[in-house]
């Protein structure tokens, strides 16, 4: 969609739109707003700033130079220069009915994507109510109702060093000709029935979302980070896909039981792949060869992949997090181990296998889709000669992937039906497909088959608004960490142009800043009196520009260096380097 007029609120995801639209080639289209069917309540988020007559706001969410006034009298107890939500009361005056916080506190962040994208940050007290009444399970009594017994598996979990909804747990053997893969995943539709309160709850979140200092779950604490976490030593209700697949890593049998599962250990990447590397000793609890024989059916799974025309596009993810101490900031590219490969090749194996029972059994349910793109070849030729979006250079321009109540192919992973089931505690998707799979109704409606549809827009939806709310918090902490790395110098390139300056966007770690050289542009951008060091003796200010400067044109690779951050909108400000790194 094209930018919205001055004036105008910027468009949220879920938002229904008349608009026209206006071809771009390549079946791509712009399209311009005529009418907004369903807007939500008009809130602004921003930074308070003091005036003559009191006090403005500019939001974040609407165009630059948009202000609002507000009365001394109307700030709720807010200071200049903090971040707040404020509710319009005319077409130039609001009032404010939040504090966010400082520029300076990390969490505030945070706080500024959740109340622009309008995320729940608490549950509502019915849920609340269901979710306290969920009691803990015992494992013998499940056992004896009918569920497989799964406790005397040496099954483990592997995750991030800070996770704790632990949702999945593997296991392999060697069997005659292949392997045996077995993926317990926690059965968190025993819990969430559909049509309660938890349910709706869950379908209307479609999903949790994380940030750097704390995740908006989908659903209660007591589910996610308890009774459905597959914790090491307990109990716990799952689904478990089983698949057996030859030595080339096909899959020749698949089967789907609920149990009764316990947990061996809990292992980070890097832990699983010291251990392979023999760098660290196994847990006592896990049988000596299991690790051996997961690396051994990873590479088998490998092999198969191999053979299919996938797109792996792997790079180093860049993250900011922030110490326990609240306040300091800790960015660096997030390393890459085989564990990892290990991990996705297993549940891939699983989404796939249960997108294939779906499929043949004629289920409704949700699928999900990857299409085709225009040129599949070419595309292919693209990412397979590592065409990167480096000093202006476009990758192949490629259609999210999508739910569907239909199978179909997904483009990317080369496979004829695919499907999500490996985390029904942060995807209800994953939740929707375990209750088909076990016979149960999926969305807790009678024409349910008749609105998968609409559920699958609805959860996608809800994705690219949980996506866009990370990628900008993540976005504007990068912001504040380079911001204060004056000593370092950057390559990037010429991204676009805006009344304030250019916009450079750097190689690596792909942040999108602003390239000034007049101070009075900066005028209310934030500095550091610290950040003076020995290669850069103006402290990071920004210089008066010279005479007849002109900034290279979009697409000119260039080195930059940051000298200041813009605490109005989190953008980093970078001045040209004379020298490369």
């Amino acid at each position: 969609m094209a930018r919205e007029l001055p004036g105008r609120p910027a468009l949220v995801v879920g938002t229904r739109v008349l608009a026209r639209l206006k071809p771009l080639g390549s079946g791509r289209f712009e399209g311009r707003t005529l009418r907004v069917f369903n807007a939500p309540a008009l809130k602004l988020t921003g930074m308070l700033k003091s005036s003559p007559s009191g006090y403005f706001i500019e939001p974040l969410n609407f165009r630059p130079g948009t202000a609002w006034s507000v009365s001394p009298d109307d700030i709720s107890g807010a200071r200049a220069g903090d971040f707040v939500v404020a509710v319009p009361v005319s077409k130039t005056a609001a009032f404010v009915t939040r504090r966010l916080g400082r520029n300076d506190m990390p969490d505030t962040v945070s706080l500024l994507s959740i109340t622009t994208h309008d995320l729940p940050e608490a549950f509502p007290g019915d849920v609340r109510v269901e979710a306290a009444a969920c009691e803990t399970i015992d494992g013998s009594e499940a056992v004896s109702a009918g569920r497989e017994d799964l406790r005397h598996i040496p099954f483990l979990t592997v995750d991030g060093p800070d996770a704790r909804d632990f949702d999945d747990a593997i296991w392999a053997e060697r069997i005659t000709g292949g392997f045996r893969l077995r993926v317990a995943i926690a059965d968190v539709a025993h819990y969430v029935r559909p049509g309660s309160a938890l349910d709706r709850e869950a379908r209307d979140r479609g999903l949790s979302v994380y940030f750097a200092d704390r995740v908006i779950p989908m659903l209660p604490e007591r589910l996610s980070d308890d009774l459905c976490s597959l914790r090491p030593g307990a109990d716990r209700l799952c689904v478990m896909f089983e698949t057996v697949i030859d030595a080339t890593g096909h899959p020749q049998s698949f089967r789907i039981r609920r149990g009764v599962m316990k947990s061996r250990a809990r292992l980070t990447y890097a832990q699983l792949q010291q251990i392979h590397e023999g760098h660290k000793a196994a847990p006592d609890d896990l049988p000596p060869d299991l690790i051996k024989t997961l690396y051994a059916a990873h590479a088998a799974l490998s092999a198969a992949r191999e053979s299919r025309d996938i797109l792996l596009v792997e790079r180093n993810e860049f993250r900011t997090t922030i110490a326990s101490d609240g306040k300091t900031l800790i960015s660096g590219a997030m390393p890459v181990y085989e564990s990892h490969r290990l991990i996705e090749n297993f549940m891939v194996q699983a989404n796939f296998a249960a997108a294939r029972e779906m499929k043949a059994r004629s289920l409704s349910g949700l699928f999900r889709i990857h299409p085709t793109p225009a040129g599949p070849e070419q595309v292919r030729l693209a990412f397979r000669a590592g065409t990167s979006d480096r000093a202006g250079q476009k990758k192949p321009l490629l259609p999210n992937a999508l739910y569907s109540a239909a199978p179909s192919g997904h483009f990317a992973l080369d496979l004829e039906v695919y499907a999500h089931v490996t985390s029904p505690i942060r995807r209800y998707a994953d939740l929707v497909c375990h209750r088909v799979l076990m016979g149960e109704t999926g969305i807790g409606s009678p024409d349910e088959a008749s609105r998968y549809d609409c559920l699958a827009r609805h959860l996608d939806a809800r994705e690219a608004r949980a996506a866009s709310a990370s990628r900008e918090a993540q976005d504007r902490l990068l912001a504040c960490y380079l911001s204060r790395q004056t000593h370092l110098i950057f390559a990037g390139h010429v991204s676009g142009e805006t009344p304030s300056g250019t916009l450079v966007t750097l190689t690596e770690p792909g942040l999108t800043g602003l390239l000034v050289s007049d101070v009075a542009v900066c005028k209310n951008m934030t500095f550091d009196s610290n950040r003076t060091n020995k290669e850069f003796h103006d402290g990071g200010r920004i210089s008066q520009a010279s005479p007849g400067l002109v900034f290279p044109k979009k697409g000119t690779a260039v080195y930059v260096r940051p000298v200041a951050l813009d605490v109005a909108t989190f953008r980093c400000v970078f001045v040209l380097a004379d020298r490369q790194p």
